[in-house]
């Protein structure tokens, strides 16, 4: 562990090998660059440059790489897991970055910035690490509880101070494949059988030779998905009797025979890892050459690093010298698709957000008038009409311009092409309508874009 901080583990290794091991808390591995290969008992996951993968508490994996790669490892310990989230035991967490659907992809950047920084707060090791530590942490913790949270398998509820218990299911998960019985087991834990039977019945809630079989069910699981072994083979190498024994095991648990989930769930073929004798890790402790990798995963989102010290120093300006030269600053869009979307209150809170942020300037409206923020006309009979179709968007407008924000509004002219001088008609009316009501300075400043992607008809003088 890092003396530094107990509960955390941080480590940056180029692996070649690592042997089966027992994880102790939650770990996530995230690959700087390289290739890395994780096992575990029931899948293996091809990880390349950015990827990042969470093993779960209790989870018996084995990994393999190129010997050129880059891994970043973080471990939280389980005490610090259940000091801070009571449903840690009970939980599991699916992260991994091959699977992520588009609308979880941000939040793997998160993750992945937030380890960025977290290894330049390690190296840095100031008087405000602990601090800091314990802010990525927490961040890193939320979205990973918020987002990728499942129910817990009964690996997840192992207690990990039973070193008995460990040594017991830390014994099955390497040696599955071999004939191992209740007897054997306890002579070897120097319990009797009965005891054994009972003491494990009752704290992992299912008997000793279920949880074996279950151990090689997710085995068979992984060689069926990932191998073109035969079935009667998948079944020997995993420690069943016989092709029949195993078939019948595994529609109980699975509701399908091996045949047909392979055919129903094949994945694409990726060899198991090839077991070596000796470990091959090595820790990296270049930390320029560390930075240079860990700033590739912040600079992709140009994400600046705000754990630095404030250093003053004296500057003279000469304000007597004048010039001509026009100062340029940036003008940022954001698009609400109608104008009418103002309205709602949600929206205005992110608008302001926003503004202040980044000195937001235009909002982008998309066909400014070819959409439902302007009433229909209504026939009356007053001189006065007290029903303005522009309604709606006056109340739009006010908050637009009660806030300094101009108007941007794009126009593909195919959207119009269709009645060209109706849109035209109706996009003069409105605009009458606002000189009068917001005045020329103001309105001067919307910007209205004919866009198309070849050339058309559009009328310039329109």
């Amino acid at each position: 562990m890092d003396e530094r901080q107990r509960d955390f583990y941080l480590r940056i290794q180029r692996i070649g090998y690592v042997a089966p091991s027992l994880n102790r808390g939650i770990e996530f591995v995230l690959v700087i660059d390289g290739e890395l290969k994780i096992e575990t008992r029931n899948r293996i996951y091809q990880l390349k440059d950015k990827d990042l993968l969470i093993i779960n508490r209790n989870e018996l994996f084995e990994m393999q790489g190129n010997k050129q790669n880059s891994v970043l490892r973080f471990t939280i310990s389980d005490t610090y897991m259940d000091q801070f989230y009571g449903e840690y035991r009970n939980r599991r967490f699916e992260c991994f970055s091959g699977d992520i659907d588009m609308g979880r992809e941000v939040l793997l950047d998160q993750l992945r910035t937030f380890f960025g920084e977290m290894v330049i707060t390690y190296y840095r090791n100031d008087e405000i690490y602990a601090i800091e530590m314990q802010r990525l942490v927490s961040e890193i913790l939320l979205i990973v509880i918020r987002r990728f949270k499942e129910e817990g398998s009964v690996f997840e509820k192992i207690n990990t101070e039973d070193e008995r218990l460990i040594q017991i299911v830390d014994y099955l998960g390497k040696h599955f494949q071999e004939s191992i019985t209740l007897e054997e087991m306890a002579h070897k834990t120097f319990m009797s059988p009965g005891y054994l039977s009972r003491y494990f019945k009752k704290v992992m809630g299912m008997g000793f030779s279920r949880f074996l079989m279950n151990i090689r069910l997710k085995h068979s699981v992984k060689d069926l998905l990932y191998t073109t072994d035969t079935i009667s083979h998948i079944a020997m190498k995993n420690g069943f009797p016989n092709t029949k024994s195993f078939t019948k095991f595994f529609k109980e648990v699975y509701g399908e025979t091996p045949k047909a989930y392979r055919e129903n769930h094949v994945e694409e073929q990726v060899g198991t890892i090839e077991v070596t004798q000796m470990e091959d890790v090595e820790t990296l402790n270049n930390t320029k050459d560390i930075f240079l990798k860990i700033g590739s995963l912040l600079s992709e989102k140009n994400n600046t690093y705000s754990n630095t010290e404030t250093r003053y120093e004296e500057l003279h300006l000469d304000a007597t010298i004048s010039t001509n030269e026009k100062i340029y600053r940036p003008d940022y869009v954001l698009i609400i698709r109608e104008l009418k979307e103002i309205l709602r209150e949600d929206v205005r809170e992110q608008v302001l957000s926003v503004k202040d942020e980044l000195h937001l300037n235009f909002i982008g409206i998309r066909n400014l008038v070819g959409n439902t923020t302007f009433l229909p006309t209504v026939e009356t009979d007053e001189l006065i009409a007290t029903s303005s179709p522009y309604f709606t968007a006056d109340l739009a407008i006010n908050f637009l311009k009660k806030h300094d924000l101009s108007i941007f509004s794009r126009v593909d002219y195919q959207d119009i092409s269709t009645d060209e001088e109706a849109y035209f008609t109706k996009l003069n009316g409105f605009l009458h309508h606002c000189l009068l009501a917001y005045g020329e300075s103001y309105v001067s400043k919307w910007h209205i874009l004919y866009y198309e992607s070849y050339y058309s008809g559009v009328r310039e003088k329109n």
